[in-house]
């Protein structure tokens, strides 16, 4: 089957096929959620079994809506996708009892969990439960290893401490994808507006968690079909505020979105978080407001061309690869990333004869400056003909 089926409660299906079934929170969909759910489904398609995933909901402080976390799972490609909201009685359920159910409910043969995953009666069950179960059960079990990420598990909790850090390069790296926040613009009181800078506000609800208050780069996307052509980008470049605000009480989140002019009230957006620049500050006056917004408007764009520079598009990096690699997949010889980085470093030189305060580009500059001369000296050493030929071509200096 092709589509996947979503089922709000726990209750017995008539299924014709064995089933694979993976169980969790599964708030925000990282990537140790990933390697589960993306292990049963490969197990499905090799033995013929369908794919099940119950997600327990979440009701606090959530990382994401529960909509987007089916969504993610979707794109996994599980078939069933069965939504447990917790009631008194289902906290009564032995561990037991619990793989009974499956079994019956799901016709599960294959059980795919974490290492430290804990279920049933006051969370009695755990990895043990399930080993002793499949003695006497039909049932295989895959127990899978955490993933982790620059020392650290990956788990939601991190990521939300990485969050609480204004840390989203961490944050991104854990759910392998960046962190979005995504809700109904609704009015406020058009501060923004007046003062030259409108503002798409978004009151997010108390059970949802938030990232550290403060102003971050974003890019927004806005999901309604008024602006779905080819004619707009699918994601506007945003500086996004974060924080309660004595302006506009109760409102969580503002983006003020570059260069857009349009009605986007009561329509639905998504908001990405790239980067946290600063903290917020107390505003005197909308004098004050006004300066210190125009200052990080200038600073996003800056942000944003910056980004762009960075970027090498993939037509130049081709072309590259082409001239200066080994073959056409060559993206890792000391040749093609001595090539790379000259283009970028030429880049950022040019752009700093116009944004000649931009400190945060120059220390990337002097980085890849760095790492060029490191790996010339290792072509030096190791192959001087090809470094000759290398610094004749990029008109370097020895």
């Amino acid at each position: 089957m092709d589509t996947t089926i979503i089922i709000k409660e726990f209750s017995k299906l008539n299924l014709d096929k064995k089933s694979i079934v993976t169980i969790g929170k599964f708030d925000g969909i990282h990537k140790g959620h990933q390697k589960l759910l993306k292990y049963a489904v490969k197990k499905a398609h090799e033995n013929d079994l369908v794919s099940v995933a119950i997600l327990c909901a979440v009701n606090k402080s959530k990382l994401y809506k529960l909509e987007d976390n089916i969504e993610f799972i979707k794109d996994i490609g599980i078939n069933y996708i069965i939504v447990i909201d917790f009631s008194t009685e289902f906290y009564k359920i032995t561990a037991t009892n619990f793989l009974d159910f499956l079994t019956e409910y799901y016709n599960m043969c294959y059980i795919v969990v974490g290492e430290d995953f804990k279920f049933g009666r006051n969370r009695e069950g755990d990895i043990n439960t399930i080993i002793d179960y499949s003695k006497n059960h039909d049932l295989k079990y895959k127990v899978m290893s955490f993933a982790f990420y620059s020392g650290l598990r990956v788990s939601t909790s991190n990521i939300k401490k990485y969050l609480s850090q204004g840390n989203v390069y961490g944050a991104c790296k854990m759910l392998s994808r960046e962190y979005s926040i995504r809700d109904t613009v609704r009015h406020g009181k058009e501060i923004g507006r007046t003062i030259g800078y409108p503002t798409a506000n978004l009151y997010i609800p108390c059970s949802m968690f938030m990232p550290k208050d403060g102003v971050y780069y974003g890019l927004v996307r806005i999901h309604s079909v008024d602006f779905q052509n080819e004619n707009l980008p699918k994601l506007f470049p945003s500086l996004v505020f974060i924080g309660s605000s004595v302006i506009n009480e109760g409102l969580r989140l503002e983006a003020h979105i570059l260069n857009f002019n349009g009605d986007l009230y009561d329509k639905e957006i998504e908001v990405f978080l790239l980067e946290y620049k600063r903290e917020n500050v107390k505003i005197e006056s909308v004098e004050h407001l006004k300066k210190l917004v125009k200052e990080d408007e200038l600073n996003t764009i800056i942000y944003f061309k910056r980004r762009n520079y960075m970027s090498i598009n993939r037509d130049a990096k081709s072309t590259i690869v082409k001239d200066f690699g080994r073959n056409e997949k060559d993206t890792g010889s000391a040749e093609v990333q001595v090539a790379l980085l000259t283009n970028r470093i030429s880049y950022l030189t040019g752009h700093f004869k116009t944004h000649t305060k931009d400190n945060h580009s120059r220390r990337g500059l002097l980085k890849m400056v760095a790492r060029r001369r490191k790996l010339l000296n290792y072509l030096k050493n190791t192959n001087l003909e090809s470094y000759k030929s290398l610094i004749q071509r990029l008109n370097l200096r020895k």
